[in-house]
């Protein structure tokens, strides 16, 4: 091959050279920085996703003001802030405030289970305790953990909650009512840091050492691997289709980023890719396993990027993205087939797993692309609501639209 262009460029002569050697300088210019292993032939999953017709897939229901905090339900139902001590409970369809209420204990952050909101304060060796107040009823209860409480999740369930604290153990609530069976404990060697749901039961992320650990329902060790230096693993993302994803960022490069997808079973890495950018966001689909990634590089030509990747590691979709088109990541939904991102301040844009444009973009005038903050957008686990934070601490409630 290389012959034949020698042969031809001779014959062209020097203009011709030129206009060669540029091609070859923009295509290498436009490649992405991406190392994927293995790469495996390319899933055509779109034959069995949605074709673009123009239709809206999301509507909007209604706004809500939150606090410095907010939390939803797994199932998207109920959305839970705290403001000046006080909590307040709604649900994420139109329809009065279901509570409105004192907390009993000093709080600073909040989760929401199927039927109970969770309030507690985090890292503070004097706050033992979490308060639990039922929903339906509005009594409250507490849970008395006799040591800092550092994080606070529903289990996969959506039934019970997951707890590490500060005395080195993770425990499990499987119910959180009066007749529910004692909490479950392990002893981990390290601090319990992020904790993440899934069907086999926790990972948790440790410090002082760092490492990574999964735990049962019953709470028995199921497997556990060092952290990488000079890497941090930043968070765990879980799905219930047994894939496992490890978001880790570089200690000294923040921005540069290494999502590894790993065994559900024995932790052990399968694949994965490296992304640098001043904001990375991935999102795995529950169904299908399916990872998205969006990476935001304010000061480029491109200042957004779109990837997709099947769960065995092969590219979906590799860096969809234009001057005129910026996505930044918000969920995936329906098995992979749908993804959606807020396209720079102009709206919500739905795409298929091909990268097709399915819909007409959708706009969002309280949304300043500027501004983000941790979790800024949810998804429920059924993929019916999605809720976007704006800069202005209100929460737009999205309804998914299916086959309308």
């Amino acid at each position: 091959m290389l012959i034949f262009w020698m042969k031809w460029l001779g014959i062209r002569g020097l203009t011709a050279a030129l206009i060669a050697i540029s091609t070859l300088g923009v295509s290498a210019c436009h490649r992405n920085n991406v190392t994927n292993v293995p790469l495996g032939q390319l899933q055509d999953s779109s034959k069995d996703g949605e074709r673009a017709d123009g239709r809206p897939r999301w509507k909007s229901v209604r706004t809500i003001m939150v606090g410095d905090v907010w939390a939803t339900s797994p199932d998207g139902k109920y959305v839970a802030t705290i403001a000046e001590s006080r909590l307040r409970v709604t649900t994420a369809l139109a329809g009065p405030v279901l509570h409105h209420v004192a907390i009993p204990i000093v709080a600073n952050d909040v989760i929401v289970t199927k039927l109970s909101v969770v309030c507690y304060k985090s890292l503070d060796p004097a706050s033992t305790s979490v308060a639990v107040l039922d929903i339906k009823t509005g009594q409250w209860t507490r849970i008395d953990a006799k040591a800092s409480i550092w994080s606070v999740i529903a289990d996969d369930s959506g039934d019970g909650i997951w707890m590490a604290c500060g005395d080195h153990t993770v425990r499990h609530y499987p119910k959180l009512d009066a007749s529910a069976p004692g909490l479950s404990k392990i002893l981990l060697s390290g601090f319990g840091g992020t904790l993440s749901s899934d069907s086999g039961g926790c990972i948790v992320t440790e410090v002082l050492p760092a490492g990574i650990t999964a735990i049962s329902n019953a709470t028995k060790m199921r497997w556990h691997i060092d952290e990488e230096n000079p890497k941090r693993v930043s968070r765990v993302i879980a799905t219930g289709s047994a894939a496992l994803y490890l978001d880790s960022i570089e200690r000294t490069q923040p921005n540069n980023h290494t999502i590894t997808s790993i065994s559900a079973a024995t932790g052990a890495p399968i694949w994965e890719v490296q992304h640098s950018g001043k904001r990375v966001n991935a999102v795995a689909d529950k169904q299908s396993g399916m990872l998205a990634v969006s990476v935001g590089t304010p000061d480029a030509r491109v200042t957004s990027k779109l990837y997709a990747y099947h769960r065995n590691g092969t590219v979906i979709m590799d860096g969809r993205g234009s001057g005129y088109f910026s996505p930044m990541l918000v969920g995936v939904t329906e098995s992979g087939h749908r993804i959606t991102v807020i396209d720079g301040q102009r709206g919500l844009t739905t795409l298929s797993d091909s990268g097709s444009t399915l819909a007409r973009r959708m706009q969002l005038p309280e949304f300043a692309s500027d501004f983000i903050v941790e979790k800024f957008s949810r998804l429920s686990t059924d993929d019916r609501f999605l809720f976007i934070q704006t800069a202005t601490n209100k929460v737009m409630v999205m309804e998914a639209l299916h086959g309308e």
